[in-house]
């Protein structure tokens, strides 16, 4: 994330700067309203190899979202997002609105994260995966014209794939550039 300075201060006293608010980082992406990169890390990393079952981070990476910028505009490209952003969320039946285990976080801008908690077998995964290749795969029309987004899914399952989020995200990535 980038950090910006939306107002300044001036001759302000110790103990007002005490009163004031502690600022943290954003938790929800303004884009797409799903978890930030480090807000779902936190999260993640809390549940990791907590439960049972299986737990699963899920890579999408959109691979020509900056070819579809330049025929159509930033615009076109931040209503996909915003409309990946939901096809994840519902997907997912998570994410910061509407409850559930599984979290949806918007890394940079061509790249999601879905970590599906808690799934009982590797099919239920594969389910879920072919679910959202279906939603996200579909050709994308806003304002009268479409176009056709490319992109890689890559899955790495806790603990088989790796033990630790970063460890996990790498795994995802490996598999999202193989073709």
């Amino acid at each position: 994330g980038e950090d910006r300075i939306i107002g300044a201060l001036k001759d302000i006293t110790p103990k007002a700067v005490r009163d004031l608010p502690s600022l943290q980082p954003a938790q929800i992406s303004p884009l797409t309203g799903l978890y930030t990169l480090e807000a779902g890390q936190a999260i993640i990393e809390k549940n990791l190899l907590t439960g049972l079952n299986l737990q699963a981070l899920i890579l999408v990476d959109f691979r020509n979202l900056d070819e579809i910028e330049q025929r159509h505009g930033n615009r076109w490209k931040n209503l996909f997002l915003q409309h990946a952003g939901v096809g994840h969320q519902m997907e997912s039946g998570g994410g910061p609105h509407q409850g559930g285990n599984d979290v949806p976080i918007h890394c940079r801008a061509g790249s999601f994260i879905l970590f599906a908690d808690q799934y009982e077998s590797f099919r239920e995964v594969t389910d879920l995966t072919r679910n959202l290749q279906r939603t996200l795969g579909a050709a994308c029309a806003f304002d009268g014209e479409s176009d056709s987004v490319e992109f890689s899914i890559g899955i790495a399952v806790a603990p088989y794939d790796a033990l630790t989020f970063s460890g996990l995200v790498d795994r995802a990535a490996q598999a999202c550039s193989q073709r």
